[in-house]
């Protein structure tokens, strides 16, 4: 079991404020500052998608992470927080969930 766990890959659907969702996309964010409150891991892949006025937007970028850093090892806060080295992979302008399935549009 242990093993599996290892070797499975997550995929973890995110909001994102606009802002950093454009620097994502222009190359000058490549990390996420996240509660790590998900089991986080290298190899895993996120849904980074605009969040605006309480509703989302349509758009989405899909992130690999490539490193994670557990802010623990340096700060001692109540709640646990890590940083995620990102790669974008694949930007959608049309993203929406129907029924648990992801359909994806470009």
């Amino acid at each position: 079991v242990k093993l599996y766990k290892l070797l499975t890959k997550m995929e973890h659907l995110l909001k994102i404020r606009k802002l950093y969702f454009d620097d994502i996309l222009a190359g000058r964010k490549t990390f996420e500052l996240r509660k790590f409150d998900r089991d986080f891991k290298c190899g895993d892949t996120l849904i980074l998608r605009v969040w605006e006025n309480g509703e989302y937007s349509g758009e989405a970028v899909k992130c690999n992470v490539a490193y994670l850093l557990d802010i623990a090892d340096f700060v001692k806060t109540q709640e646990k927080w890590c940083i995620l080295g990102i790669h974008w992979l694949w930007y959608y302008n049309h993203f929406k969930e129907d029924n648990n399935d992801l359909l994806c549009f470009n």
